[in-house]
């Protein structure tokens, strides 16, 4: 569990299938991602079930943003190799522009450099999508290099 000021990053729980569904199945956030399917529940159930397996075993990780004791997102770490790990985020839209995305990125930037001991993170991010380009950028990210449609920018620990 990682704790901010605000916000804690924490394993994915049982309770945490109803917004992992809508978030999942949200057709209007498939253009920010590489996913485009529909999951059913029981394939989200099965998720959750098995999400605490080690990184290095499962080279993924996804964390629940929670505030006040209920979920708002989810942040991932994936393609670790033990150097480096593209990161992942999606705060509900009743809780964006709030900060609580850029704390939750905050968080992890700092566990991946400091307990996972990486060297670089990475994004990959839609050039329309104004919002993460701001956030990741805010945080520290810097444009990398253009691919398809997305950019990819990259944070380097020094």
């Amino acid at each position: 569990m990682l704790i901010g000021r605000q916000i804690v990053l924490r394993t994915l729980l049982i309770k945490d299938l109803d917004l992992l569904y809508e978030i999942e199945n949200d057709t209007e956030l498939w253009k920010y991602g590489s996913e485009k399917r529909k999951y059913n529940r029981d394939e989200l159930l099965n998720y959750i079930k098995n999400s605490d397996i080690n990184i290095d075993v499962a080279k993924q990780y996804r964390f629940t943003v929670e505030l006040h004791q209920h979920a708002i997102g989810f942040i991932d770490l994936f393609d670790y190799d033990g150097l480096r790990a593209g990161v992942g985020l999606i705060i509900h839209k009743d809780f964006r522009a709030k900060g609580y995305g850029k704390e939750a990125l905050s968080l992890l930037i700092e566990h991946a450099f400091s307990t996972l001991y990486l060297k670089e993170l990475y994004c990959d991010v839609k050039e329309d999508n104004l919002a993460s380009v701001n956030l990741f950028v805010s945080c520290g990210f810097t444009f990398f290099d253009k691919q398809n449609e997305f950019n990819k920018y990259i944070l380097t620990n020094n």
